[in-house]
This record gives C-alpha cells, sequence and structure tokens, in this order.
C-alpha cells in the first residue's frame, strides 16, 4: 500500500498536475494571507511544497468532476483523512525532530499523495484484476489458472499504526462480485465493482467495537478502493 509515509514518487508527474494557466502556477491552492496551521505556514515558506500542493488539490478537483457522486464523495472522505493525518503527523513530529526532518516528512506525504491522484483511472471498471487503493489499504487482484481470482488486502491504521489488516483468498467472479474468505480466519470479503471503484464489505456485519478476524483492534478492510495505474 502507499501510506502517508511511503516513497517512490516521480517528480516528473508534476507537470501533468499542474493547473490550467488561469490559475496561479507557483502556488498553494489557499491564501498564505491566511495560512493558520503549522502544516499551511510550512508549505506557503516552500515555493515547491506550495507547487505540489496546487498539484494536489487541481488533481482532487478533477476526479472530482470526472467520477460519479459515490465515488467523488468517497474520494473526498480519503483526501479528509489525508489532510487530518499530515496535520497532526507534523504537530506531533515537531516536538521531538528537527526542523529539516518536519520538512522531509511533509514533502514525502505530500508527494506521495499527488502520485496517488494522478494514477487514479476514473473510467468503469470491468475487471477486477489490478491494483485498488486507498490512504489506507491497498488491494492487489490478479488473475489464476480456471479463471480463478487472487486477491491480497492489507491495511494500516494512519494515525498511529494501531492496527494492520492483512487478507488474502481466491475465488471466481460472480459477474460484478467477488467474494473471498480468507486463507488465515476464514472470514470472508465482498468485493463489488461500482462504476470506476471496488467497493468492499466485510460478512458477517460486525458489531459496534468488533473487528474482523485478519485486523487488529478496531481494524477494517471496508470501503471504497479506486483503481490505480
Amino acid at each position: 500500500m502507499r501510506p502517508i509515509s511511503a516513497t517512490g514518487f516521480l517528480l516528473a508527474i508534476l507537470p501533468c498536475l499542474s493547473p490550467s494557466p488561469s490559475m496561479a502556477a507557483s502556488g498553494p491552492s489557499f491564501k498564505c494571507s491566511q495560512a493558520a496551521s503549522d502544516v499551511e505556514q510550512a508549505i506557503c515558506a516552500d515555493p515547491a511544497l506550495a507547487k505540489v500542493d496546487l498539484a494536489i488539490a487541481h488533481a482532487f478537483q478533477q476526479l472530482r468532476i470526472r467520477l460519479d457522486p459515490d465515488a467523488g464523495k468517497a474520494l473526498a472522505n480519503d483526501q479528509k483523512l489525508f489532510i487530518g493525518v499530515r496535520d497532526s503527523s507534523l504537530s506531533e513530529n515537531a516536538t521531538h525532530t528537527t526542523p529539516a526532518e518536519n520538512k522531509a516528512f511533509l514533502d514525502e506525504a505530500m508527494r506521495s499523495r499527488a502520485e496517488f491522484l494522478a494514477s487514479i483511472q476514473t473510467g468503469t471498471q470491468k475487471d477486477f484484476a489490478g491494483t485498488w487503493e486507498t490512504l489506507s489499504g491497498r488491494i492487489v487482484i490478479q488473475r489464476e489458472a480456471g479463471g480463478m481470482l487472487s486477491v491480497a488486502a492489507t491495511a494500516v491504521d494512519q494515525y498511529a499504526g494501531r492496527w494492520i489488516c492483512d487478507a488474502s483468498g481466491k475465488a471466481k467472479p460472480e459477474g460484478r462480485r467477488l467474494s473471498i474468505v480468507d486463507d488465515q480466519s476464514d472470514s470472508t470479503l465482498i468485493l463489488k465493482l461500482e462504476g470506476a471503484v471496488l467497493n468492499v464489505q466485510e460478512n458477517p456485519k460486525l458489531g459496534e467495537g468488533e473487528s474482523p478476524a485478519y485486523c487488529g483492534v478496531n481494524g477494517s478492510l471496508a470501503g471504497t478502493y479506486f483503481r490505480v495505474k
């Protein structure tokens, strides 16, 4: 998966994310005169971060236009989680790390987010096989012999790493639905292709405070995942 601290962003994608000439080319996506948080002030103080911030905002806006309303709402929730994790992580780290380390963390987190947004596929998806992601989780589906599909799903709590989920299994799809039984726990995951996204449900439905056997306490793989390149 691509957690907030992941590496591997390619600077070559930034021109693809850049806003139209009518938008400010240098960024950020907000008025620095109104910057209130530590993160906003750090972005305003660094031209490179300001440019990435603008690229993220532009890519997010374009995806909201191209995705259907439900998928767009799911992306908005994922973006809200990204901002919350980014801001809280920087605030927590600031007390015991150097300014240079904080800048490196913020740079890495924002570039990773830009890479993720640039990789999202917005067309109607007809094939389960591929890689599907959110900020917290990743699902990799591969074709096997006999029409079978293998599924490997992972997720990590982005705020404090308090839980990890890890499930895998094989099954044949039934139209736009794929049900797998986890190899280790016998718990079931139900995957559904819905427009541009993959919706994941855990079965049986769990009560409040319960977690599936393949997750730590309070963990879950349920949610909306986006196909990435």
